[in-house]
């Protein structure tokens, strides 16, 4: 019997009701220039022609259904069971990647051993000429922050160490899911690529942007009942979720030392998504029922708090000044 032929790289594309922007992005796969690739989907059980659209495109992805809504977190955790290649490849539903995304991304990859996840230039499909996301900063006041985010794309991107990157395009050795586990389910959606980053690198992973990998996402495009568009529409299932993420993430992965040193900004960070959701988005309600959720979840999330802590490998010192930089020429 005929050994099957292990890919370079494996891409994983969660989908939940994806049917008006699916095509294009397996469009986009086909029509890439690197073609040692496999793709797996993983439908969260979606009520449109999602599967259709899967099971007749000439890519041939290989498919994983399921009869509930797992999130992203968790359909990326079921794609990765599947996946044997050296490299894995997130890739979200809504977005479409230009021809050399994977060429460049492995490439990086083959240069650069010493790195373990590689970001995309991830650009607004709306306003390609905005940047999206250039790798992903954790603040000091423990919010999360796009790289050059609706900066008009120009001189100021290059090859950088990031912190964090977006999960929506990223490429990750295989190995380091081994290291350090997987995505958390508990996050269900947002954020959840945010926590598993920062377990990397508090166990010591260096992540960096690959700024030719360039990646074209659509805000808001899997249906959380948001509205996408130019002027999102937030919904209520999205502030809630933002909000208690944003606790799971200080109680899962902050040393007791960083978040007593950093409490005055944590609270100035909650006021200005107080004020936000209170002046703008109209989800206030939404908001303080996710701070409560995440809030008290203190003693809930010690026994991940712990697993992270076995892991970690960098001191406080490095953390708070990545925490202020965010990125940093190589």
């Amino acid at each position: 019997m005929e050994e099957a032929v292990i890919p370079k790289v494996s891409v994983v594309i969660p989908n939940f009701n994806g049917e008006s922007f699916l095509g294009a992005c397996l469009d986009s796969l086909l029509a890439q220039r690197f073609k040692d690739f496999e793709v797996i989907a993983v439908d969260n059980g979606s009520s449109d022609r999602s599967v259709s659209i899967l099971q007749t495109h000439l890519l041939k992805p290989r498919i994983i259904r399921l009869d509930q809504n797992l999130g992203f977190a968790g359909a990326v955790n079921l794609g990765l069971e599947q996946a044997q290649a050296d490299l894995i490849a997130l890739f979200n539903n809504d977005a479409v990647a230009d021809q050399d995304w994977l060429f460049e991304l492995v490439a990086g990859a083959d240069k650069n051993p010493e790195f373990d996840f590689f970001a995309s230039l991830i650009l607004q499909k709306e306003s390609p000429e905005k940047i999206e996301s250039a790798g992903v900063r954790y603040t000091l006041q423990c919010r999360s922050l796009p790289i050059f985010e609706n900066e008009t794309i120009g001189g100021q991107v290059r090859p950088v160490e990031v912190f964090l990157a977006s999960a929506a395009a990223v490429l990750i050795r295989n190995k380091l899911f081994d290291r350090i586990g997987k995505f958390d389910p508990d996050y269900f959606a947002y954020l959840e690529d945010l926590d598993f980053f920062l377990r990397a690198r508090l166990a010591g992973a260096r992540g960096m942007l690959v700024p030719q990998a360039v990646v074209y996402h659509l805000g808001a495009g899997t249906e959380l009942k948001d509205q996408p568009g130019r002027k999102r529409m937030e919904s209520g299932q999205r502030v809630y979720l933002i909000s208690r993420n944003r606790w799971y993430l200080i109680w899962d992965n902050l040393p007791l030392s960083a978040i007593f040193l950093l409490i005055p900004l944590i609270k100035l960070g909650w006021l200005r998504g107080f004020g936000y959701h209170l002046f703008r988005s109209g989800r206030l309600g939404d908001f303080l029922k996710g701070t409560w959720s995440g809030f008290f979840s203190m003693f809930q999330r010690s026994k991940k708090r712990q697993t992270v802590k076995a892991l970690r490998r960098i001191g406080l010192g490095e953390l708070l000044g990545w925490m202020q930089r965010g990125f940093r020429p190589l």
